[in-house]
């Protein structure tokens, strides 16, 4: 069972302009290969849907919602990538294939200062695109999985 915020992030997924060829390819590959498996095929799925991506972005720009067709290809692009692997992982969360004090999100915050590293008097912070992390039973961290996309 999502809690509330995964409920939020599938929706907000969804409401994505440029994501909707790709989530019905992605539901498509649930129903037929398992939400596990799906993301086994998320690089040709991605690539598959790249032309019905770009007429929406095409139109998009027709109708004066975007100035530069490139530049939000690219920014559509890099969303697509993350915002599939999250509503994948969520979707495997609510087949319960994922237990359920195990998080995924693309909104980092909450990690910026814990995985600060100081070397040299200089504080650095490693690229966060992703975070996968669980809770212990009171709901405190208990592991941290920093992934860059």
């Amino acid at each position: 069972m999502l809690n509330k915020t995964e409920l939020k992030d599938i929706e907000e997924i969804a409401a994505k302009y440029y994501m909707n060829p790709v989530l019905v390819e992605l539901n498509r590959l649930i129903a037929t290969k398992g939400a596990k498996e799906a993301l086994s095929y998320l690089h040709p799925t991605i690539l598959g849907v790249k032309d019905k991506v770009l007429a929406i972005i095409k139109k998009r720009k027709t109708a004066g919602k975007i100035n530069d067709v490139a530049q939000a290809s690219k920014t559509a692009v890099g969303s697509i990538f993350s915002n599939s692997i999250i509503y994948l992982f969520l979707k495997a969360k609510e087949k319960g294939l994922v237990k359920e004090n195990i998080f995924i999100t693309s909104k980092p915050k909450r990690f910026k200062e814990l995985i600060a590293i100081n070397v040299d008097g200089e504080t650095q912070k490693p690229d966060l695109d992703l975070v996968v992390y669980s809770n212990d039973d009171k709901a405190n961290l208990a592991n941290l999985m920093i992934i860059s996309l």
